[in-house]
Parts: C-alpha cells; structure tokens; sequence
C-alpha cells in the first residue's frame, strides 16, 4: 500500500471482522481500526479519514450515535460512511441514513459491493 492511499478507518468491535476487512483493503488503502466508537471518536481528529466503515452492533456507543458525533464535527463532517451489519431489517437501514451514513451495506459482506461502494465514495 502506497502511503498516499486514501485513509480508511474500520470501526468494529469484532476482530474477526476487522481482520477480514483488513486482508481485503490493505493493498489499495491505509487502514486504521478501531474497536469502539469512543475509540474512533479519539482517532479521528488525527487521521482525517477520507471514508469509515462503522458497526453498528457495538458497546457503550453504537454506530448509530458515533455516526452522529462525526456528523456534528467540524472537522469529519464530509467524511463518507458506510455502515456495515448482520441487520437487514428496512428500519435499521432507515436509521443507519437518519444518522448520517452515506450507505449501508449487510453482513455476510458481498466483497465486490463493498469495493465498489468504496470506490465510488473515496472519488466523490
């Protein structure tokens, strides 16, 4: 990965998760993780992600409401969101946006959505 590659930050609280996440993106991205929204909320400020990948299904602070709190940041309110959870339901995905997210992408990953949802939202 070239170190001008756009910057990704990978919010879940399942390493699992964050690892598969990080086997798929590391060629093309550089990837920060972090495990929970309070976390994430730290690191931001000093990485400047261009997008978040963001769990819903969290402690303490959700994706929902750490979704919110970058929205209210001066600094991070242009970054893209996609959120990503095993939640399909109509509702969940209405929140998901309600939130701020930009998009909202289910569990099990379809890896080639989720590459192209990229994509499309680091060259907008």
């Amino acid at each position: 990965m070239k170190k001008s590659a756009p910057k990704l930050l990978i919010i879940d609280d399942d390493d699992y998760c964050l690892d598969i996440l990080e086997e798929v993106l590391d060629d093309d991205y550089h990837l920060y993780r972090a495990k929970s929204g309070e976390e994430a909320l730290l690191l931001m400020p000093t990485i400047n992600p261009v997008l978040i990948l963001l769990d819903i299904n969290m402690e303490n602070i959700n994706g929902y409401e750490t979704c919110r709190h970058i929205r209210k940041s001066e600094h991070l309110k242009n970054t893209k969101i996609i959120m990503l959870t095993a939640s399909a339901m109509n509702g969940d995905k209405v929140k998901g946006i309600e939130a701020g997210a930009d998009a909202y992408l289910t569990k099990p990953i379809d890896f080639e959505i989720l590459l192209s949802t990229i994509k499309y939202y680091v060259a907008a």
